[in-house]
């Protein structure tokens, strides 16, 4: 993965207000200057109809929809940044389908995380994104669950280490810290508190080391 294209995808990130953020006291979201909501934003509540599943086949078309909603589609493309990531890691077989869910409510598609493959030093991690709710769901918890999925079921699977690019504020609820604090080698050339780890039961501090995520995430070839 080449420094542009890793540059790229972190503007992509801020420009979608998952980056640099400030939070809504009202609703508990994190909101770029631009006034992008995060796709992963919570509030007070959770609807009790929500249901937090792994994704099934048929699940393709309504979230890469989901995904374009969620970050937008520039102008003169087909899909967003973050639809054509899905896309490739669905692709090249680097989807980790015990990781990977979907927020429905009352049947419809409103939320979904995807999780990858990822290398660190001479070992495995998980990479942790693309994420999206959609935007009349966001503020209400659904980003929130999603992650907790994800953290809770790579704890069950003995996976040592969940890698994500987003904002502190937000994660850290999670237990996401400062990748580079833990001597894990970031891929790209954005600030270390953007790139964070959760360290799960699994981690020993011997496995630390340069993360790679996924051929996918090299924006050259999407």
């Amino acid at each position: 993965m080449t420094t542009h294209a890793l540059g790229e995808f972190a503007d992509d990130l801020e420009g979608a207000g998952m980056l640099e953020a400030v939070r809504d006291p009202a609703t508990g979201c994190a909101t770029s200057s631009s006034g992008h909501t995060t796709p992963a934003c919570e509030d007070e509540g959770v609807d009790p109809a929500l249901v937090i599943r792994r994704e099934l086949p048929g699940d393709e078309e309504p979230t890469r929809d989901l995904h374009d909603l969620a970050f937008g589609v520039p102008d003169g493309a087909e899909r967003s940044l973050e639809t054509r990531i899905l896309d490739r890691l669905r692709a090249e077989g680097d989807v980790l389908d015990s990781l990977t869910f979907v927020a429905e409510l009352h049947g419809e598609v409103v939320g979904h995380v995807v999780c990858s493959r990822a290398s660190m030093g001479e070992g495995r991690s998980v990479g942790l994104g693309p994420i999206a709710v959609r935007p009349d769901r966001q503020g209400e918890g659904i980003g929130s669950a999603l992650v907790a999925a994800v953290l809770v079921t790579a704890d069950q699977r003995h996976e040592p280490s969940v890698v994500l690019l987003g904002d502190p504020g937000w994660y850290a609820h999670f237990g996401f810290e400062t990748a580079a604090g833990h001597g894990i080698g970031s891929p790209g050339p954005w600030a270390d508190r953007y790139f964070q780890v959760k360290r799960l039961q699994a981690w020993r501090p011997e496995l630390a080391g340069p993360f790679r995520y996924a051929p996918a995430f090299d924006l050259e070839g999407v």
